[in-house]
């Protein structure tokens, strides 16, 4: 238990900068840095959060750009959200793009440390569209975003 802690406190104190955002597709590896997203087209947006106290402005790429950069086939694909500590969950690609999902990694102008959801964050407009606060979207609004694996 101890040497978990350890591990993790470690990971805690790693500077944002050290992570970068990989992409799998079969054989097909991307991997970019907040940098290079912030090149992407990307979407400002103001909302409120089920795990924020208030509404902040949050800056990312939409995961339909990012997709679209990486050239993923049209048609169903399946994604797998990775996050540092491992949590991982399967979605449907379409019902993300359809939701608005945004990988940020920006929040009231400053990068988002590890131990505030960062670096990378799968977000939603939810102050925008309430009815995207329910159980499936909140169950793959996942933080601390290492890895998107892209299935078909």
């Amino acid at each position: 238990m101890a040497r978990w802690l350890m591990g993790w406190l470690a990971l805690l104190a790693v500077p944002v900068a050290a992570f970068d955002l990989h992409l799998v597709y079969g054989e097909q590896h991307w991997q970019f840095s907040k940098e290079e997203l912030a090149e992407m087209p990307g979407w400002h947006f103001t909302t409120e959060t089920p795990w924020t106290v208030e509404a902040d402005d949050y800056h990312g790429v939409p995961l339909a750009v990012l997709l679209e950069t990486v050239g993923a086939p049209q048609g169903p694909l399946k994604l797998r959200l990775v996050a540092l500590n491992d949590y991982a969950v399967e979605t449907d690609a379409q019902k993300l793009v359809d939701a608005d999902a945004v990988i940020v990694f920006e929040r009231n102008g400053e990068p988002m440390p590890v131990r505030d959801y960062g670096p990378y964050w799968v977000l939603f407009p939810f102050s925008d569209r309430p009815e995207l606060i329910n159980r499936d979207i909140r169950n793959v609004s996942v933080w601390q975003l290492k890895t998107i694996e892209i299935n078909p």
